[in-house]
């Protein structure tokens, strides 16, 4: 543990609580048609080495990576503990917590399978850079958990998850010279090219569209809202809680099955569509579990964190820990409802801008500068 700190002013002393690395994951994504990518997809030589994965068996080799999508960091949050003397919460240089935030870990691609049954299917391919090697790892164990604790996942229309493929390494191909010229070429923005043995997760496609791009999102124009004044309020608001209610229910469903996210933010929720008009047609998936764990295999961190919270029994860290989960979704919730219900006219946010208004922003509002008063916060 860190030792106690002075502060400018000389009346308070800190020390960290507690710290929860890679608490929390900030995904970027890339909407640009696949027609103004590469012209010639990276598509790695055949080799013979092939390895074991999560639910398929997948060869590099298997695989057309037709552009990049995304990528992903990581946070880690620390909170912070006072003595000697009164906090202010509204002073910038007394923190109830801080947020480090990582370099990429996780660059997402979608890609196109071309051997066995699933020839020609889309998929999202995530590699994970070293940093997030141990993502990687518990991402495959929470899949499998759930895949057990399910009796098998047979439909994935009907769970609210994104669907795992499967896994592969990357072989040395990756690292011949023909093989690097062909990636630099094809991605010249996307960085260091992949290296050996780096692992790849599997997904099917299901779209790029999460939480994080709602407030962002062009709507389609409807004149109606002319005529009648509160039609767009009423529409904003009938889609938001239906997001917010199928998003309750993907949560729930892991936790029904042992299984804790413990990194929720609002690009953590997958979506088939962010168009006002079609809220009835509106399916929330969970996403991103790399810090995901089963509730038979938690770290000790995590134990003492709710122990010290005053949760002693199985029963009562488990709630205790499944009730962060929830309060996580509270804040994406806040967030959306603040940069969402919004008037356009007065207020149209970019992405930097939506990235800004985080639910790490609002926790710090609500509970350290309002008080946990939603109404002087919403004043």
């Amino acid at each position: 543990m860190a030792s106690k700190t002075q502060l400018p002013s000389g009346q308070l002393e800190y020390h960290p609580a507690f710290t929860f690395s890679h608490s929390s994951i900030w995904t970027t994504s890339n909407f640009i048609p696949t027609r103004n990518i590469c012209k010639s997809p990276v598509k790695p030589l055949q080799t013979k080495h092939r390895t074991t994965c999560v639910f398929d068996q997948f060869d590099s080799s298997d695989f057309q990576i037709l552009r990049q999508v995304g990528q992903q960091g990581y946070m880690s949050v620390t909170e912070w503990q006072y003595y000697g003397g009164t906090r202010d919460p509204t002073d910038p240089k007394q923190p109830q917590r801080t947020v480090e935030v990582s370099g990429t870990a996780v660059r997402l691609y979608e890609g196109k399978i071309l051997n066995g049954v699933r020839a020609n299917a889309r998929v999202l391919l995530k590699e994970y850079l070293p940093a997030g090697l141990e993502a990687a790892v518990n991402e495959a164990e929470a899949y499998k958990s759930l895949f057990a604790a399910s009796n098998k996942i047979t439909d994935p229309d009907n769970v609210p998850l994104a669907t795992l493929l499967g896994s592969f390494r990357a072989d040395a191909v990756f690292a011949s010279e023909e093989f690097k010229k062909k990636w630099k070429k094809s991605f010249p923005n996307t960085g260091d090219v992949p290296a050996p043995n780096s692992p790849w997760l599997v997904f099917r496609w299901e779209g790029n569209l999460t939480g994080a791009n709602l407030a962002a999102y062009k709507q389609q124009p409807n004149y109606l809202d002319v005529v009648f004044g509160d039609l767009l309020y009423r529409r904003k608001s009938t889609f938001l809680k239906k997001f917010m209610l199928k998003s309750l229910q993907a949560l729930g469903f892991i936790h029904d099955r042992g299984l804790i996210h413990r990194s929720l933010g609002a690009a953590s929720l997958l979506v088939n569509t962010l168009d006002e008009n079609f809220h009835l047609s509106l399916e929330v998936k969970l996403r991103d579990l790399g810090f995901a764990k089963s509730l038979t295999s938690l770290d000790e961190k995590a134990l003492k964190k709710a122990r010290d919270k005053g949760a002693i029994t199985p029963g009562e860290i488990a709630r205790y820990l499944q009730r962060e989960d929830l309060a996580a979704m509270g804040y994406i919730f806040l967030q959306l409802t603040f940069s969402y219900l919004v008037d356009p006219s007065k207020f149209q946010p970019t992405n930097t801008q939506q990235e800004q208004s985080n639910q790490e922003t609002f926790k710090r509002l609500f509970e350290d500068v309002y008080d946990k008063d939603l109404k002087r916060l919403r004043d």
